[in-house]
């Protein structure tokens, strides 16, 4: 019986999308239930003020992806093991790539 060693391997792109994604529904959850509890409560928000909070959300979580994506490709490295489907936006990360 033959055995081949390969090298494991994580798409670290597909793991931060859906981290991303999972985290992006969750934010999308909390202010709808805020704007839901404000209003049930009669103090709703007219739409520029909930634009402005939406606004202020999706600045905050800019650069999330990113940043879970450096973190699994650090983590999974340190251990060996290899990274790879990053979109153009994050190949940067990768190793041996500039700024990775």
């Amino acid at each position: 019986m033959s055995t081949t060693t390969t090298t494991p391997a994580v798409d670290v792109g597909a793991l931060a999308g859906a981290i991303r994604l999972e985290a992006s529904s969750r934010l999308s959850t909390l202010l709808s239930s805020g704007f839901q509890s404000l209003e049930d409560n009669g103090l709703g928000l007219n739409d520029l003020q909930k634009a402005a909070l939406i606004e202020w959300a999706l600045d905050m979580f800019d650069g999330f992806e990113r940043s879970v994506a450096k973190e699994i490709i650090e983590g999974l490295t340190e251990k060996g093991i290899g990274v790879w489907g990053l979109s153009r936006d994050l190949a940067d990360l990768l190793p041996g790539e500039s700024g990775g």
